[in-house]
């Protein structure tokens, strides 16, 4: 990341910061883990004084400007849909959002204690123990990105199935990152060469797929091999397979 990047990611952190440590507006977060109209969102008001805590919900109007506040800083998404015959607005926490927040963090942190910028090559270890049972090898394991030990398959392709596991943001991807908006809806394919797997950065992608700390050529392609870490937008994967 260029000093100009993390300058302008340091500045909206503050926004966001300020944005979240409101009490209301970080109570009104959890509300929203499920979809919500305004009509469906009853929130006690809280303030600085210990006489007026939980004396009042908050009016309408008010949620209105926390929510827009959240929206404005990324924290909540808002849809149009269908409610008792009415076209409403739906406010829903953003993981998108909330991981460039996460994401955001990191790298400004990392950036405090050394001179250099931050890389993406991930710190953490993963064990099956941090999240649900992964399944048999080949596979891939979320090392950085929403849900980091999230593991995908990479078995179970018909025979000759013409495209092999894709990895992309469209919730069709085989290896589906919908909440990195960095990663294109095809970024690369992951493909059995018989003895192995090879990946495949796809000329579809915006940003080129890295192997470790190689990035790939446009349509370039490398052969993985266990402990191979794969980056694409600001998610990272590694490989478990021969």
């Amino acid at each position: 990341m260029l000093r100009g990047d993390l300058t302008t990611q340091k500045d909206a952190l503050v926004d966001q910061l300020a944005a979240i440590s409101d009490e209301n507006r970080f109570r009104l977060l959890t509300e929203l883990r499920e979809p919500k109209t305004i009509n469906d969102i009853e929130l006690t008001a809280k303030t600085g004084t210990a006489e007026y805590r939980g004396d009042r919900h908050l009016t309408r109007q008010g949620i209105q400007y926390h929510l827009d506040i959240l929206r404005d800083s990324g924290f909540v998404r808002v849809d149009l849909e269908n409610r008792g015959g009415r076209r409403m607005n739906v406010h829903q926490v953003d993981p998108g959002g909330l991981f460039l927040f996460h994401d955001g963090v990191q790298r400004v942190m990392a950036s405090l204690g050394d001179r250099h910028p931050p890389t993406d090559r991930p710190t953490m270890e993963l064990t099956e123990e941090m999240n649900e049972p992964w399944p048999p090898e080949p596979r891939l394991v979320l090392l950085r990105g929403l849900n980091p030990g999230r593991a995908f398959s990479l078995s179970g392709k018909p025979p000759g199935a013409t495209r092999g596991w894709i990895i992309g943001r469209s919730p069709k991807a085989e290896v589906s990152l919908t909440y990195d908006p960095y990663v294109s809806k095809e970024d690369a394919e992951i493909f059995p060469t018989g003895d192995g797997f090879q990946i495949l950065d796809l000329r579809s992608s915006k940003n080129r797929v890295r192997v470790n700390d190689q990035s790939l050529a446009c349509g370039g392609d490398a052969t993985l091999t266990r402990g191979d870490v794969v980056h694409v937008g600001r998610s990272s994967l590694v490989y478990h397979g021969p």
